[in-house]
C-alpha cells in the first residue's frame, strides 16, 4: 500500500487529480494499492482526525484490507491484510502521518515514509522511527528553500549525524532498506507533489523500489 495524507485547503480527489498520484502509481509499473484517506476538507487544518487515537491506524487499513478483499476474492485476503505500507504526505498531512508512526499499530508494516515539504514538527517521532528502523525502512524527505520544513531537515540532518546515520542529499539509483534522503526543492511549495526532485517523486520511488 502507498496512504498518501494529503495536504489543508485540499480534499482527496483534488489531491489526487492535481498530483496525477494514481498515473504515478500505475507509471511506476510496481503492484501498488493508493489509499488516500480524507483529512479536514478544504480547511487550514492539520488535524490528525481519527488518526490521534492509538490503534486507529490499524484499524483503518483493516477496513481497508476487508473493502478490497470483497472486491478482489478471498483468495487475496491475507496478502492484503499483510502488505507492506509506505506512507506518505504532503504538506500538512505530515500530523496525520506522524501520529501513524508514533501508535498508529502497524509499526511492522510500515516499509517507508515519504514528506513532501511537510516537516513541520515532530522530529521526536521521526527520529525515533529512524532509530528503529534503520535498517528495515526507508527515509525520503524533500523540503523547499526558506521554508519552516527547512529548517527541520537541518535539525534532522544534524540528528542524524550525532547518531552515526548516513544519509543522502541527492536522489539514489534504487531506494532500498535503510536508505535516508534529505533534498532540497527548488520549486514552490505547491509543486513539491509533481516536480520534487525527482519529477514525478512518487512513481520514481516506487520505479527504484528495491525488495
Amino acid at each position: 500500500y502507498v496512504v498518501f495524507f494529503h495536504g489543508n485547503r485540499s480534499d482527496v480527489r483534488q489531491t489526487a487529480t492535481e498530483y496525477r498520484l494514481t498515473e504515478q502509481v500505475n507509471r511506476s509499473g510496481k503492484n501498488v494499492v493508493l489509499v488516500l484517506p480524507q483529512l479536514a476538507r478544504n480547511a487550514a487544518d492539520s488535524s490528525p482526525g481519527k488518526f490521534v487515537t492509538a490503534q486507529a491506524f490499524r484499524t483503518f487499513m483493516a477496513e481497508a484490507a476487508l473493502v478490497l478483499t470483497a472486491k478482489l476474492g478471498k483468495k487475496h485476503q491475507k496478502r492484503l491484510e499483510q502488505a507492506p505500507i509506505i506512507l506518505a504526505a504532503f504538506s500538512g498531512g505530515y500530523k496525520p502521518l506522524a501520529c501513524t508512526l508514533d501508535r498508529g499499530g502497524t509499526d511492522k508494516r510500515i516499509k517507508g515514509v515519504v514528506l513532501l515539504d511537510g516537516f513541520y514538527e515532530d522530529l521526536y517521532i521521526f527520529g525515533r522511527w529512524l532509530l528503529k528502523r534503520s535498517r528495515t525502512g526507508f527515509f525520503v524527505n524533500i523540503d523547499t528553500e526558506g521554508s519552516p520544513c527547512e529548517e527541520k531537515t537541518m535539525a534532522l540532518a544534524r540528528f542524524l549525524r550525532e547518531h552515526r546515520l548516513p544519509f543522502l542529499e541527492t536522489w539514489p539509483g534504487e531506494v532500498r532498506n535503510g536508505l535516508i534522503v534529505l533534498l532540497r526543492s527548488p520549486h514552490d511549495h505547491l509543486q513539491v507533489p509533481l516536480e520534487g526532485p525527482p519529477r514525478e517523486p512518487l512513481a520514481e520511488l516506487l520505479r527504484n523500489l528495491r525488495n
